[in-house]
């Protein structure tokens, strides 16, 4: 989250403002509160900004700015914004806030032939979010199953020696055993059955 202080000028009409933005990388600003402005002694007033993906009225806004911004840069006339690339843009979650969006918007410009703005959908991931960490976990150990498989079967079933099953995923034989019983395999299942003749 990105922490701005606001410092109100000491002029007579009070009306202009300075802004000093700093993200959460700046590790001095994190350690206290925003320093005061040297020149006017100046108060700063904390505040935080809040997600892109809670603030899906803010999109089109960035969008036009950041289309502009990048169709100047590579010399292209964008005069209108697609509007289902637009609606999927905001119902887009945006995991990786307003830099996400940035990249999306720069790379679309950049090979965009027409004068009207488009998205390649495939950009933006279409992963569903983990909703537990049960949900991980057995998808890690669902992937880590497959591949034990294959390497059994790759190798007839057998789990050491030079062409065993341990060698080709490198791991050590004990440590094999192991995950072969806690992932319920097996390993008879992809023995080769002698052909008779």
């Amino acid at each position: 989250m990105n922490r701005c202080a606001v410092f109100q000028d000491a002029s007579d009409d009070g009306a202009s403002l300075d802004v000093l933005l700093r993200d959460t990388n700046d590790r001095r600003w994190l350690a206290g509160p925003a320093p005061a402005l040297p020149s006017t002694g100046a108060t700063p007033i904390g505040t935080t900004a809040k997600a892109l993906r809670a603030r899906h009225e803010d999109i089109p806004v960035l969008v036009e700015y950041f289309i502009d911004r990048y169709a100047r840069k590579e010399g292209k006339t964008i005069r209108r914004v697609n509007k289902r690339t637009l609606d999927h843009l905001q119902s887009y979650p945006w995991p990786g806030n307003v830099r996400e969006l940035q990249n999306v918007i720069e790379r679309s410009v950049i090979v965009c032939d027409t004068d009207e703005f488009t998205v390649d959908e495939s950009w933006l991931s279409t992963a569903p979010a983990v909703e537990s960490p049960h949900a991980l976990s057995s998808t890690l150990a669902g992937h880590e199953k497959a591949i034990v498989e294959d390497a059994l079967r790759a190798s007839g079933g057998r789990v050491f020696g030079p062409s065993g099953a341990a060698a080709r995923l490198g791991i050590a034989r004990s440590t094999l055993e192991t995950k072969i019983r806690a992932l319920g395999i097996n390993k008879n299942h992809f023995r080769a059955r002698a052909v008779k003749t």
